[in-house]
């Protein structure tokens, strides 16, 4: 599926957004690849295809913070997210409190003075509450507030820090989770997270699979949180690509599956040679909730709780496959194995 294919797709998802009584979850991606490399040529381009159909922020990080001098790539970047209606921040690292805030600041006001930026991502932030990292980053949220309050400050402990990093606040919202799918399975929402609404939460998931990545939305109430992130790739640069399962993420981000959603998904990714993913819209007939997929001539069907395909592969008849739980416990146990 192409750039185009997928901002193409934008109001067949919404339509699937609004009919099917689902809810979205916002990106929030780590962009740390430049727009003019030819390995990453297109990605900027998906951003902002991605921030047509779901609300999409992008971290701007051209060299470990804004580097030595503007880049002219990075500005048409960000105007074409913009014209798409996602928003850009710029990456600040802090050293856990042991970076020096002149250094911060100058790097603050290059920021601004070169990007027109929506806010700033302060890195490496510390978690404990101790007096001392309490004030460090509260200078940095001052002083980025004073140069405008519409400037959004995101902390990034990585961890669910204490919570005077909200209620000072040093932050408008907080990455709370970065790490490896590994560890995320393992993730629980601290208590004190209930007194703020989910939206201020964000997670970062790395090396996990399409099947890992659906999953992990499924979750996004259990673990509480408005922003997510998931890619496939890993260490040492876990950011330095977009996933190769991009437009299934925008997808699922956009219409967080249900049962039924998830049984067509399932059964793209897993026989593609029946069912390619074509349309990315639902459509309804006779009771049936169904994809059609013109490249195969063949149908995937619900009603009433029971699985249906047909088509040339399946013959001419409507054949029962199985009720919704049975089939969506097989492809989830195909797509795991």
């Amino acid at each position: 599926m192409s750039i185009k294919d997928l901002i193409f797709l934008t109001a067949a998802y919404l339509s699937v957004a609004f009919s099917a009584n689902i809810y979205a979850t916002n990106l929030f991606v780590p962009a740390y690849f430049h727009p003019s490399d030819s390995r990453t040529l297109d990605y900027w381009d998906g951003l902002a295809a991605s921030a047509q159909i779901v609300p999409t922020t992008a971290i701007l990080n051209p060299d470990n913070g804004f580097g030595t001098s503007v880049d002219p790539g990075y500005v048409t970047a960000i105007d074409q997210v913009h014209a798409a209606g996602g928003k850009v921040i710029a990456y600040v690292f802090t050293s856990y409190g042991d970076r020096p805030l002149i250094d911060i600041a100058i790097e603050i006001d290059n920021y601004i003075a070169f990007y027109a930026i929506d806010g700033f991502f302060i890195d490496e932030m510390a978690s404990d509450g101790t007096d001392e990292n309490i004030m460090y980053y509260e200078q940095i949220y001052n002083y980025i507030k004073n140069k405008s309050s519409h400037y959004s400050v995101t902390g990034a402990p990585g961890v669910v820090p204490d919570e005077i990093y909200l209620s000072k606040p040093v932050a408008d919202n907080l990455v709370v989770f970065e790490d490896s799918m590994r560890n995320y399975v393992k993730f629980k929402p601290a208590q004190w997270q209930q007194n703020y609404p989910k939206e201020r939460f964000i997670h970062i998931v790395y090396n996990a699979t399409w099947h890992q990545m659906i999953q992990a939305f499924s979750q996004t109430g259990t673990n509480y949180v408005g922003s997510l992130y998931v890619t496939d790739d890993s260490f040492p640069n876990p950011y330095d690509s977009l996933p190769q399962y991009r437009e299934l993420e925008v997808e699922v981000a956009a219409v967080a599956p249900n049962k039924e959603q998830k049984i067509f998904i399932y059964a793209e990714q897993l026989f593609p040679q029946y069912f390619p993913p074509a349309n990315g819209g639902n459509q309804q007939l006779d009771g049936f909730i169904y994809r059609y997929y013109p490249t195969t001539n063949a149908y995937i069907g619900i009603k009433n709780g029971d699985v249906f395909v047909v088509g040339d592969a399946f013959g001419p008849s409507i054949g029962r496959i199985d009720t919704i739980e049975n089939t969506l416990q097989l492809l989830e146990s195909a797509a795991g194995s």
